[in-house]
């Protein structure tokens, strides 16, 4: 998953600018709407989650806050290895164990001084107001990954992790995780799920039969009795479901991803920070409905493809949608959900590995780096009023 980031006035390639301190609530969230990425390489990822594990973590403790769900987390590097000195980690490159920075506690944070690497090198941060290139103060991207604190340290006490400038502690991942189970439902046709929107013809009427974007309209979202596909172009969510006749009502966005299964945190990546960049959108915001309305008239379009599908799935047409949506929105105890659908995870390997760890058994490294993302998504929907969940396999 890319970072829970809000696209930059002006960005020179593909890569948006994530704010750390931004609002989760609002549209966008994003408070550094005036800044740029520049890079010399269009396919370079531009925000990423440092994950270090420490195999002394005695110098911090000090620093250890009360239990509590950490604030958002960000974008991600593969997991680097380093060597230990006294409060000062280097950072080694695992494939040529090249030194590429360190990880320095302080008395109030942890930084990276002289980090780099060979893809980010070229990145500068740059103010969108005067033309590209000529900012004179334009930061590099390392050190602004250091500067606002993008990056995550693991440690080899599992309850530890350091996460937007402030140390968390968290004793379910070593307790069975019955707090963190109780966000994951298990949807059986994501077994059989082989790709996340199947093959599109022209006149085609429905989703393919083995792919996410079916299992999520026949059975996932079978409670909205107005479902809206939102894929593509000003995307808030793949689906958008609003469930007029339960009480309370719900408005729920659908985040959908196919992969190989597995315990890694980098298959969440994308969809976690698209499930996090929305949340402001759960609101359903008047000024932007008209745009929504009419996007949602026209068919589906998927890989070069005028399908038949409808946007509109159920529901009715735009007046009785619109009309179900303004109740939906005007209602005091409105329930908000999010669900990060995917046939990339199942729920049994996940119990597996908090049973092993109950037992003393150390998670992989990346169970933990999995296990704080998926915490940290949780926490931001918290944050908004929302529930977040994940639907995976059994």
């Amino acid at each position: 998953m890319l970072p829970p980031s809000a696209p930059a006035d002006r960005v020179s390639t593909s890569a948006h600018a994530a704010s750390p301190k931004s609002p989760r609530n609002s549209p966008g969230a994003c408070d550094r709407a005036s800044l740029r990425l520049l890079t010399s390489d269009a396919t370079t990822k531009a925000t990423w989650r440092l994950a270090v594990q420490s195999n002394d973590f005695a110098a911090i403790r000090a620093y250890t806050t009360p239990a509590q769900a950490p604030p958002t987390s960000r974008g991600a590097r593969p997991q680097l290895p380093r060597t230990a000195r006294a409060d000062t980690e280097h950072i080694i490159h695992p494939d040529d164990h090249a030194r590429i920075g360190s990880v320095k506690v302080g008395e109030t944070r942890i930084s990276l001084p002289g980090f780099t690497l060979p893809s980010i090198a070229s990145i500068f941060v740059e103010d969108a107001a005067v033309p590209v290139g000529t900012d004179t103060d334009r930061t590099p991207l390392t050190r602004y990954l250091d500067r606002e604190d993008l990056f995550t340290v693991l440690f080899s006490d599992f309850a530890l992790a350091y996460i937007d400038g402030s140390l968390y502690r968290d004793e379910a991942l070593l307790g069975g995780g019955a707090d963190f189970l109780r966000h994951l439902q298990a949807a059986p046709p994501l077994a059989q799920a082989t790709s996340e929107k199947g093959t599109f013809a022209d006149g085609q009427q429905a989703f393919g039969d083995t792919s996410v974007f079916r299992a999520i309209v026949d059975h996932i979202a079978r409670d909205a009795d107005v479902l809206l596909c939102d894929d593509l172009g000003d995307e808030w969510a793949d689906f958008i479901g609003i469930s007029t006749v339960t009480r309370p009502p719900m408005v729920s966005f659908y985040h959908a991803k196919h992969g190989a299964r597995s315990l890694s945190a980098a298959a969440f990546h994308d969809s976690v920070g698209q499930a996090i960049k929305n949340l402001g959108r759960m609101a359903l915001p008047s000024e932007a409905m008209p745009a929504k309305y009419a996007s949602w008239e026209t068919p589906y379009r998927g890989a070069g493809a005028v399908t038949a599908i409808p946007r509109m799935i159920r529901g009715g047409g735009r007046l009785e949608i619109e009309h179900r949506i303004q109740e939906v929105r005007n209602a005091p105890d409105l329930l908000k959900r999010v669900f990060i659908v995917t046939s990339s995870l199942s729920q049994a390997q996940v119990e597996a590995a908090f049973s092993a760890a109950a037992t003393g058994e150390p998670p992989s490294a990346h169970f933990v780096q999995l296990y704080w993302l998926l915490v940290s998504y949780f926490s931001a929907c918290a944050e908004i009023g929302a529930i977040g969940y994940v639907v995976c396999q059994p």
